[in-house]
């Protein structure tokens, strides 16, 4: 989405941009058969379009919510409608293994070991052994607390196995 279609002369892609540019990708509709004039792609595989701090948007903020360099939610509501019409499906790369460590329940997890969200994320007092199978490594937080970040530590890996989180 970032480097594809600009509708708003920012210098950088956003879902209105590439919702104008869908009958390039694939101008077939219903009752009407496709030209040659279009690619003719029947998916789109989306970036992450979370909120995030970061250029990638991997560390999502909310997962409720657009990023405002990308648009608003009425404008991805556009964008599926419009994608759908022309039999293009949306696969949205879904980022649910981690967090921005900015996340309110980062933040609420490194404040009060103890509350809402003490189980939301994969952590160890300082010292436990935690096989991380050689993939990531432990980050210091408060408390004497380790969180675990697979990637780096910019983006904390969630408790998968709480329900809670799932």
């Amino acid at each position: 989405v970032y480097s594809f279609a600009d509708s708003d002369g920012d210098g950088f892609g956003d879902l209105k941009g590439l919702t104008d540019k869908l009958d390039y990708l694939n101008d077939s509709r219903p009752g009407s058969p496709a030209t040659d004039k279009s690619l003719g792609i029947t998916a789109l595989w989306l970036s992450p379009v979370h909120p995030s701090p970061s250029y990638h948007g991997y560390d999502v903020l909310d997962y409720r919510a657009i990023s405002p360099k990308l648009g608003t939610m009425d404008d991805f509501r556009t964008l599926v409608k419009e994608a759908h019409l022309r039999g293009i499906h949306i696969v949205m790369d879904m980022v649910f293994n981690h967090s921005a460590k900015d996340h309110p329940w980062f933040r609420s997890w490194d404040k009060d070991p103890q509350g809402p969200h003490k189980d939301f994320y994969i952590s160890r007092q300082k010292g436990t052994a935690y096989d991380t199978s050689g993939m990531g490594t432990f980050h210091p937080a408060r408390g004497g607390k380790e969180y675990f970040a697979a990637f780096w530590s910019g983006m904390p890996d969630l408790n998968l196995g709480n329900p809670a989180v799932v």
